[in-house]
């Protein structure tokens, strides 16, 4: 992490603001899928096993992308020499 970032309470905002991000996506398409499925009445379903069970932890999904790099943030430039 030091090499992403010099401020480690840095980086544990990013990863969780990020953690949130993820989160939220998977809340916002799990409601969506709902809804079409109420709005077709699907009635031949064949009952699926729960696709949020094997998904990986928004947390560990957002500590990954940040040891990867893959994560880009900005310090609001009146925070900056706090």
């Amino acid at each position: 992490m030091e090499s992403k970032t010099k401020n480690i309470y840095e980086a544990v905002v990013v990863i969780s603001k990020r953690a949130s991000q993820v989160l939220h996506d998977r809340l916002v398409e799990k409601m969506m899928r709902e809804s079409t499925e109420e709005e077709f009445g699907v009635l031949d379903e064949i009952p699926e096993k729960d696709p949020v069970a094997h998904l990986e932890k928004p947390s560990s999904v957002a500590v990954e992308e940040f040891l990867n790099g893959e994560l880009n943030w900005n310090k609001p430039e009146d925070e900056e020499d706090v």
